[in-house]
C-alpha cells in the first residue's frame, strides 16, 4: 500500500539552517502528496488511509507554524496584516481538516470538500512563499536558529504523537 503521507523534508545542515527553505521543501512535499491523493483516485472517492495520511502531515505542518513560525515572524513583522490573515487562513484549513475527517468515507462531500481544502492549502502556501518568506527575509527573524527549532519540534511531534521516526 502506498502512504500519502509525505516525507519529512530534509532537515537543515550545520552550513545551511534556513527555515524558509525548509518550509518551502515540506509545501512542495504536501503539494505532491494532495496530487498524489488526487491521482490516485480520479473520477472515484479517496481511500480513507490516504485522507487520513495527508490530514495527519497538513496538521503536523499546522502544528509546527502555530507553535514556531508565526510566534517568530509576529516578533520579526510586528503588526502585520499579511501574518494576521496567515493565521486566520491556517485556522480555516485546521476547521477544513476536521470536517473533512468527521466525513464517512462514501459520503458525496468528501471529493469537494479535498478539493477545498486542496485549493485552501495552494492559495496559502503560495502567499506564504511569495509574499510573507519575503517580509521574513529582510526583517530581523533569525532563519538558521528557526529551521533547528522546526527540525527539533517536527521530531518531538512525531514522537509524541507515536509516530515512527522513519515516518517522518
Amino acid at each position: 500500500m502506498i502512504s500519502f503521507l509525505p516525507p519529512s523534508p530534509s532537515p537543515p545542515s550545520p552550513d545551511d539552517p534556513d527555515a524558509l527553505a525548509l518550509l518551502a521543501r515540506e509545501h512542495d512535499d504536501l503539494r505532491r502528496a494532495f496530487d498524489r491523493v488526487d491521482a490516485a483516485c480520479a473520477g472515484c472517492l479517496p481511500s480513507r488511509a490516504a485522507l487520513v495520511d495527508l490530514c495527519l502531515a497538513l496538521k503536523i505542518h499546522g502544528i509546527l507554524e502555530r507553535e514556531l513560525v508565526y510566534p517568530a515572524a509576529r516578533a520579526a513583522l510586528a503588526h502585520d496584516a499579511l501574518l494576521d490573515r496567515t493565521v486566520s487562513d491556517q485556522e480555516q484549513v485546521e476547521r477544513m481538516i476536521e470536517n473533512l475527517l468527521a466525513l464517512a468515507p462514501a459520503d458525496g462531500q468528501l471529493r469537494e470538500q479535498v478539493s477545498a481544502l486542496h485549493q485552501a492549502i495552494d492559495r496559502q502556501f503560495e502567499e506564504a512563499e511569495i509574499a510573507l518568506f519575503t517580509r521574513l527575509i529582510v526583517g530581523s527573524l533569525d532563519i538558521d536558529d528557526l529551521g533547528h527549532r522546526l527540525v527539533d519540534r517536527r521530531r518531538e511531534v512525531f514522537a509524541e504523537l507515536g509516530l515512527p521516526p522513519a515516518r517522518h
